[in-house]
């Protein structure tokens, strides 16, 4: 195993732990600490991508202007521990589901993408495991393991979407999403030698600021005048 696949692997781990402690955690502000774990961990995988100007950008704006806002909006509405409530029933029926569906659509990208391996290489090229090992692990695993891996994380901030109550935890999990998007969009731009996925992702990114700053201004402004961040009470803000 090279030493860059086994960056690989950790930092893929490292950002898989900070995906489902985002799910499990019930205080928004042990939920924000956690995207920044899964943050950082993407920073370091756009390095192992040769995207240093992207890392830079995630650390910069992403891990620390945007998580900054998150954090500054749960201490400012002294946000507590999530409330937990039975008024909807989307959970319990279109979780289990969606998260079935969801891991069937990462196993047939995996399967589809091992169907891209040449079947057979001039001269004996691929008699040997060795041989085959090395070439499944150097010239193909970023394409494949990061586009699964970024399948994994989307996964993930569906989850978090539809099983957390709290609306600043909910979009802390669209900014997962919008992370997991960015990872793929880089892979494939490797993968391709073209800069095009790198710009999509700059992109996204400047969106996301954007949305961060409007939403959790509106997030404000509904806490203070209807005292709740239940998602689920959505009564309240009837006039």
């Amino acid at each position: 195993m090279t030493g860059a696949l086994l960056v690989f692997f950790v930092l893929a781990a490292l950002a898989v732990f900070g995906a489902i402690s985002l799910i499990l955690q019930r205080h928004p502000i042990h939920s924000a600490l956690s995207l920044i774990v899964v943050m950082v961990a993407l920073a370091g995988l756009y390095l192992l991508l040769g995207a240093e100007f992207v890392a830079a950008v995630q650390i910069i704006v992403y891990g620390g202007a945007i998580m900054v806002l998150f954090v500054f909006v749960i201490m400012l509405l002294n946000a507590g521990e999530e409330e937990r409530t039975n008024f909807s029933k989307l959970a319990t029926f279109a979780g289990i589901p969606l998260a079935l569906a969801m891991g069937g659509l990462i196993a047939a990208a995996i399967v589809r993408s091992s169907g891209n391996l040449p079947a057979a290489a001039p001269h004996g090229e691929l008699t040997s495991t060795r041989v085959l090992s090395n070439m499944l692990f150097s010239d193909f695993v970023y394409p494949f393991e990061l586009t699964s891996f970024s399948a994994i994380l989307f996964g993930l901030g569906i989850v978090a979407f539809v099983f957390k109550r709290n609306i600043i935890t909910i979009f802390m999990a669209i900014e997962l999403m919008l992370n997991a998007v960015n990872l793929a969009f880089v892979a494939f731009s490797q993968a391709l030698g073209k800069p095009d996925g790198e710009v999509f992702v700059l992109f996204v990114i400047v969106v996301a600021a954007a949305e961060a700053a409007v939403g959790l201004g509106i997030i404000i402004l509904t806490a203070r005048n209807r005292r709740s961040l239940n998602v689920e009470r959505v009564d309240l803000l009837k006039l």
